[in-house]
């Protein structure tokens, strides 16, 4: 079991996908802005970060960003709606470990994060 946060701004998502990983076993928690995230994170070790590029306040990037210099060892899935190969490079030059394209997929979800926690468990 691995502990995940979802940051998305759309409630659905939101609670969408906290039914769908904790029916996989893992602890879920939720935050519909970077700022709640950020106070989760601060207050919660979290293994995975499952967030939305496009929000208001901050985006997706540069939540990561913030995780990437804060939490180091947090490995940080990001959604998109719209790919493009700017945004792939940005989310890999950030340190996304991966990203996933809407519509996503209870398989394909599980199976990311899953990857996601092996990979910082093993220290990747």
């Amino acid at each position: 079991m691995a502990r995940v946060l979802i940051v998305d701004d759309e409630p659905l998502i939101l609670r969408t996908f906290a039914t769908i990983l904790t029916a996989d076993g893992h602890e879920t928690w939720r935050a519909s802005r970077a700022a709640k995230a950020q106070a989760i994170l601060s207050k919660q070790e979290i293994d995975v970060v499952v967030s939305d590029v496009v929000m208001p306040e901050m985006n997706g990037i540069s939540l990561l960003e913030l995780i990437s210099r804060h939490w180091p060892t947090t490995k940080v899935i990001l959604i998109t709606g719209q790919p493009s190969h700017e945004f792939q490079t940005d989310a890999q030059s950030h340190g996304a470990y991966d990203y996933l394209v809407k519509p996503i997929s209870r398989s394909e979800l599980c199976e990311i994060v899953n990857k996601a926690v092996k990979a910082r468990n093993a220290g990747e």
